[in-house]
C-alpha cells in the first residue's frame, strides 16, 4: 500500500529530486515533459499546473473522507500550503480540465508508441487490423457533500471509461450527461453521444461494454447492441 506520509514528502520529489524511486516517483514518471507541451498550460505563481495534476493524484489516493482534511493533511506533512479556497476553485477551471484531458491522451499515445506495442494480443489477427480495440465501462461514486439535488435526492457522479486492450492504457471517455430532469445516463445512450462528436470518422473502433450494464460496438458510423 502506498505509504501516505512518504507520498507527501515525495510529492514535488520530480523538481527536489528527479533520481527519487519512491512509488509516487514511479506513478507520475508517464507525465515528464507532458505538462509542459501542452497548449492548455499556463503559468500560475500560487499552484503550478505540474503541481496541481500531482496534488489531484494524491487526492485520489489518499484516504481523507473530504477535501479539507486531505488539505490539513497535506500541510501538516511539511510540504506547500494550499488553500481550501484556491484548491476548489481551481477544480473548476475549464482550462484544467482541458489540460487533464489533453494529458491523459498524451499518457495514452506515448505508450501506444513504446515497447508495450510488442504485447499486443491482438497483433496476430489481421482481421482486426486497422480497428482501436477497447473495453468500457460505467463507474459511479458516492456524491459530494455540495451536489446539487434532484427532487429532493443526490444521485451518485458516474463516468465511463474505456481501456485499450492493445497497449493496457485507461482513458476517461466522459462524464455523464445529467443535464434538465436526467438523473442517471445510461452506457449506450453515452456512446452515441460520443459517436456523435467523433471528429475522426476513418478509425474503426470495437468496444464491448460490461454485462453488468450494456454492451455496445462503436465504430465509425454507429453503434448496436452486441
Amino acid at each position: 500500500m502506498l505509504d501516505f506520509g512518504v507520498g507527501f514528502g515525495k510529492i514535488f520529489m520530480n523538481l527536489k529530486n528527479p533520481t527519487s524511486k519512491s512509488v509516487f516517483a514511479k506513478l507520475i514518471e508517464p507525465l515528464g515533459g507532458l505538462i509542459d507541451k501542452s497548449k492548455q498550460k499556463r503559468k500560475c505563481k500560487t499552484l503550478s499546473d505540474q503541481q496541481w495534476i500531482e496534488t489531484g493524484l494524491l487526492r485520489i489516493l489518499s484516504q481523507e473522507i473530504s477535501g479539507r482534511a486531505f488539505l490539513q493533511k497535506l500541510y501538516d506533512s511539511g510540504q506547500m500550503f494550499i488553500s481550501r479556497s484556491l484548491f476548489f476553485e481551481t477544480l473548476k477551471s475549464k482550462r484544467r480540465l482541458k489540460l487533464c484531458q489533453e494529458i491523459n491522451f498524451a499518457v495514452s499515445k506515448d505508450i501506444s508508441g513504446s515497447e508495450m506495442v510488442d504485447k499486443d494480443p491482438f497483433t496476430h489477427f489481421s482481421e482486426l487490423d486497422g480497428f482501436d480495440i477497447y473495453a468500457g465501462d460505467g463507474h459511479y461514486h458516492s456524491a459530494a457533500a455540495h451536489d446539487v439535488r434532484k427532487a429532493g435526492k443526490k444521485y451518485p457522479t458516474q463516468h465511463f471509461y474505456a481501456v485499450d486492450l492493445r497497449n493496457h492504457t485507461l482513458t476517461h471517455l466522459t462524464l455523464a450527461d445529467t443535464s434538465g430532469s436526467r438523473k442517471r445516463e445510461h452506457d449506450i445512450h453515452a456512446l452515441k453521444r460520443l459517436d456523435n462528436q467523433q471528429e475522426n470518422r476513418d478509425v474503426h473502433v470495437i468496444m464491448p461494454f460490461s454485462k453488468l450494464g450494456s454492451k455496445g460496438t462503436l465504430n465509425n458510423k454507429y453503434l448496436t447492441d452486441d
